[in-house]
């Protein structure tokens, strides 16, 4: 089965596609989610349908400081040690990831400030005696003027030699993997001067936010197609591995649609996890209904066989054995489509529209 003439709008590869790991996250009290009001089972419950979740900052401090950002909650504090505790014991997959911020935070006096290396290990170390699995760094791009490649290593390092994984997020990955000094979008100078290579490796993630849907509203073509490159690039070049979110806002909350969009974007283009992210990710709701997509079993393992992904100016897709899945970017719609024979992207357009045509995939099966 060959591809002839697609337009390259993203990088080639050719992809194996398994489902995408849970994601979720959560910057509420974890012992209120979704109603728990302090009952740990409940919240463990909740949580415990992730892969990968992401707890807030603060939950870290078994004490309060009135002059600390943030000054901690002793009482969730304990509450959270609880619901870690008993979702290992109802999911031993579930990873948890506490939240640490390698760029600015505020201060008593309203001045920007950062944490120092010292205080990077010892929030890290109180979050490992909680029981995570990783640390998620928060601003680790060259967009805050502290962060620069010594800084992202000094961090990077002090979490693996306390034997976690690391997770970081920034919006333009270049400023995580490149070995320039000078990248667009940086605030400051002197960002990489030695040239140093990143720490990132197997053992860590790296976040897509607003992946699809930003702030509630579809991404731009030109915008996620580009940074989907460079994420599936840095991925083979280091190893670490792609979790995306989509961010919404309270005007532009969950969507169906989007989500289906965003959810087989990310299986298409083998992204390692996913997970839609509800309006301030839960800090102030406390809610994390449970997105999910259910597909058909037999795509999913048809997908498995590894195979490139093609595209033209609108759409792109996947073989899945006799069939193919093309997802539409004018429409934000994906389709399962009949083909057995070799395939030129004019022919998609044929395909959609023929009598036989196809039928719309949604993360409740096929239309």
């Amino acid at each position: 089965m060959t591809f002839a003439g697609s337009s390259l709008l993203f990088a080639k590869s050719i992809l194996p596609a398994t489902t995408p790991a849970r994601l979720a996250i959560y910057y509420g009290y974890p012992s209120l989610a979704n109603g728990a009001n302090g009952d740990v089972e409940k919240a463990a419950s909740v949580f415990s349908a992730y892969d990968v979740v992401i707890l807030g900052d603060g939950l870290e401090f078994p004490d309060r400081e009135s002059g600390r950002h943030p000054p901690g909650d002793p009482e969730e504090h304990q509450k959270t040690l609880r619901i870690i505790a008993a979702v290992r014991d109802r999911s031993p997959g579930t990873r948890f990831y506490g939240y640490v911020c390698l760029g600015e935070i505020p201060s008593p006096r309203g001045e920007k400030i950062s944490l120092t290396p010292d205080q990077l290990e010892e929030r890290a170390r109180l979050w490992k005696h909680m029981g995570v699995a990783g640390i998620f760094l928060d601003e680790a791009g060259y967009d805050f003027t502290v962060v620069t490649r010594k800084r992202q290593n000094t961090a990077v390092r002090i979490i693996h030699e306390l034997g976690l994984s690391a997770f970081l997020n920034a919006y333009f990955l270049d400023h995580l993997f490149s070995l320039e000094d000078t990248l667009p979008y940086a605030n400051g100078t002197a960002k990489n001067p030695e040239r140093l290579p990143p720490l990132l490796d197997r053992r860590d993630l790296f976040l897509l936010e607003s992946f699809q849907v930003s702030r509630g509203n579809y991404e731009s073509v030109s915008a996620w197609q580009a940074r989907l490159n460079q994420a599936l690039h840095y991925r083979r070049r280091f190893g670490p591995r792609i979790f995306a979110t989509t961010t919404t806002t309270e005007q532009e909350p969950f969507s169906t649609e989007k989500f289906n969009y965003a959810w087989w974007t990310a299986l298409l283009y083998g992204l390692d996890g996913f997970g839609w992210g509800e309006p301030n990710f839960a800090a102030l709701g406390n809610t994390l209904p449970d997105r999910r997509c259910s597909v058909d079993g037999t795509i999913v393992r048809a997908l498995e066989q590894p195979s490139a992904v093609g595209s033209d100016d609108r759409r792109f897709w996947r073989r899945a054995s006799n069939f193919l899945v093309v997802a539409d970017t004018a429409t934000h719609s994906v389709h399962r489509v009949r083909s057995d024979g070799s395939l030129e992207p004019k022919d998609i357009e044929t395909l959609l529209t023929s009598p036989r045509g196809g039928s719309v995939l949604t993360c409740g099966g096929g239309a």
